[in-house]
């Protein structure tokens, strides 16, 4: 994605709008800097004429040292990075009374797990920040996390200069509160793809951009975003997003993470599949998940089939990598279906 110093600049500008950055404020670093997230906390501390600590990579036991001995006032983390620091063995033994700030995006949290994050750092502020490559990693800024009520789990209001529509399936404005599509305007949004210009073409719309993310917006112009489009599982003909039925598993003891697919069905055309990292000590058990599950979701919501790893594919920004769990599930589908399907032929 190609984004020029005013594109930066611009969302750097709206998320201090939003959220200013006092000259004192010391941000550590553990998302790469080849990711937007990083790249843009990092030119937000700039301007701010603020100062960052920077890590190579994320280690949880690394990351609480920092917090507790670095001087440092805000953190940058994505949900998996979150839940990692939680689980750490000790979390409770560190000093991280000098977290002011803490920012979180790039993929949905659970409310359980927000819920165990607020608990840990009482005095911080949470701001969730939901932005994407495309847009300098600015859209809306929630800073009102920790306020509680229904707007918890909303990824806030636009940012200063952005603009926003969301599009029913139809390609009409979907009504407030109605899930469609989120489109995007404004000075942070990319000038298009490098060399490809037939991927740029049809990342736009009438000058908007399409980000490609399941989203409502409120009346006050509140978004919440749903899930990834891609993501969206179609079974039975009901859409079913998987972040909310991650929501609801990661609420079970046994559950320590957990990401949910859609999978080939021969009678659904796809079924909703469950990958679960169990906590330690405890083991696997599909039946009480599902009872769990069934409780508080639909029917077609629930996950016909689970799956138990000891770890989830991550990306180097700490999202899970659902494409990794699709293809692992489908090879191994066909290799099993192999066998029959040459015998056939015999």
């Amino acid at each position: 994605a190609m984004l020029t110093h005013a594109n930066l600049w611009s969302a750097a500008v709206a998320r201090m709008a939003t959220v200013p950055t006092p000259p004192d404020s010391r941000t550590l670093l553990v998302a790469p800097l080849f990711h937007v997230a990083g790249l843009g906390r990092l030119i937000g501390q700039f301007v701010a004429g603020a100062s960052v600590a920077v890590q190579r990579g994320f280690q949880p036991r690394a990351v609480l040292q920092a917090l507790q001995d670095d001087g440092v006032t805000e953190v940058l983390l994505v949900p998996s990075m979150i839940q990692m620091l939680l689980d750490e063995p000790g979390f409770a033994q560190y000093r991280l009374d000098g977290v002011r700030r803490v920012i979180w995006g790039a993929s949905p949290i659970s409310r359980a797990l927000l819920d165990r994050a607020l608990a840990a750092f009482p005095q911080a502020e949470f701001v969730h920040a939901y932005g994407m490559t495309e847009t300098a990693a600015t859209v809306a800024i929630n800073a009102d996390v920790r306020q509680g009520g229904a707007r918890t789990e909303s990824a806030g209001p636009p940012a200063v200069g952005v603009e926003t529509r969301i599009l029913a399936p139809d390609g009409s404005e979907a009504a407030p509160g109605a899930v469609g599509e989120l489109l995007v305007r404004g000075p942070m949004v990319m000038q298009g793809y490098w060399n490809r210009p037939e991927e740029t073409r049809r990342a736009f719309d009438r000058g908007w951009l399409l980000t490609g993310d399941a989203a409502r917006q409120d009346e006050d112009g509140y978004l919440y975003i749903v899930d990834r489009l891609k993501d969206m599982i179609v079974s039975g003909g009901e859409n079913v997003y998987g972040a909310e039925v991650e929501g609801v598993l990661a609420r079970h003891a046994l559950v320590a993470r957990c990401a949910v697919i859609g999978v080939t069905h021969a009678r659904w055309g796809e079924a909703v599949h469950a990958v679960i990292v169990s906590r330690p000590g405890m083991a696997a058990d599909a039946d009480a998940l599902d009872r769990h599950c069934r409780l508080q979701l639909a029917a077609y919501k629930c996950p016909k089939t689970y799956e138990f790893l000891s770890e989830l594919p991550m990306s180097a920004a700490g999202k899970v990598l659902k494409s990794v769990l699709r293809q692992d599930h489908e090879s191994r589908r066909a290799a099993v279906a192999a066998p029959a399907h040459q015998e056939s032929q015999t």
